[in-house]
């Protein structure tokens, strides 16, 4: 979002490498040093590589490489408006390389009108890029491979992740995962498609190796559809009928029974996804004559 004073936050990296398309084109020659900041940032002993990049409507694209870790980043940019700032940090590949390791790159984005040298600018930083991460509900598993080429893959089943489960307080004895999404953090979020009330549920983990198993108290049976808001850190999760959100750890359990204002025609959920600025977007059933799936762009602050 555009705003004046947008406070940023940021652990950054000393300047190595010049600017990138630094003409400075621009209709408005003067040159304005913001101070850029950024939260969140992962630990300096796993990060291989940091780029900030700035853009704009009417300037040349600035792009910036660092390497170790500054209090602050002063960059010198054309005065304008919709300045886009975009730090990405890549993880080194020895941290990469660890079957356990799930995030592969960081990301913070900012917009803002930079029209003096006392504008400071917030990176808000969470999970750019990870590995792939594939529900396999027909074998019962989820599985974790290094990239598009890998063949091998990590798995996960029940085998492992009950014990974890059991030992952290929780009953689940099928993994069944049907969906999956990640929050700022790398933490895999699950759902557990599972006749059981027992065994359908939200599950959490903070790697393949179930590391921290989490289950939301939320029994359901047949949890068909996940995703999270990395901005408002909500996770919403549905079944066929039900659209359900809550905080990251399940608390706060809202449920919406279909129909939904603004998706009345749909009368079966199939998949969730949500955008950056909170959107919802629902694949349904619109179980009307000759009519087919749809997608549907909602809003979850009209629908309490």
């Amino acid at each position: 979002m555009k705003n004046r004073n947008i406070l940023i936050a940021l652990t950054a990296f000393i300047l190595i490498a010049g600017f990138v398309g630094c003409n400075f084109t621009t209709s408005n020659t003067k040159i304005i040093t913001p101070e850029i900041r950024a939260l969140g940032l992962p630990s300096s002993s796993i990060v291989g590589s940091i780029t900030l990049t700035v853009s704009g409507p009417d300037m040349d694209t600035i792009e910036v490489n660092y390497q170790t870790i500054p209090s602050v980043i002063n960059l010198a940019i054309p005065e304008g408006t919709d300045r886009k700032f975009e730090l990405t940090v890549g993880l080194s590949p020895s941290y990469i390389a660890l079957p356990t390791t799930v995030a592969t790159s960081y990301k913070g984005t900012a917009t803002a009108d930079i029209t003096s040298d006392s504008a400071i600018v917030t990176l808000n930083m969470g999970v750019g890029s990870t590995k792939l991460i594939v529900p396999d509900y027909q074998n019962n598993r989820l599985l974790q491979f290094e990239n598009i080429d890998d063949t091998s893959g990590t798995l996960l089943d029940i085998t492992t992740l009950g014990p974890i489960l059991a030992g952290n307080g929780f009953f689940t004895n099928t993994l069944a995962p049907y969906d999956v999404d990640f929050d700022n953090e790398g933490k895999i979020y699950i759902a557990n498609y599972d006749g059981s009330t027992d065994n359908g549920r939200v599950l959490r983990i903070d790697n393949i190796s179930g590391l921290n198993a989490y289950a939301y108290t939320d029994r359901l049976s047949s949890i068909v559809a996940l995703s999270i808001d990395r901005v408002k850190n909500i996770v919403y999760y549905a079944t066929a009928s039900t659209l359900y959100s809550s905080n990251l750890d399940g608390s706060n359990d809202i449920s919406r029974t279909l129909p939904l204002i603004g998706a009345a025609n749909i009368s079966e959920i199939m998949s969730v996804s949500v955008d950056s600025t909170g959107m919802l977007y629902l694949i349904g059933n619109t179980a009307q004559a000759g009519a087919d799936y749809q997608v549907i762009k909602l809003d979850p602050s009209n629908n309490p």
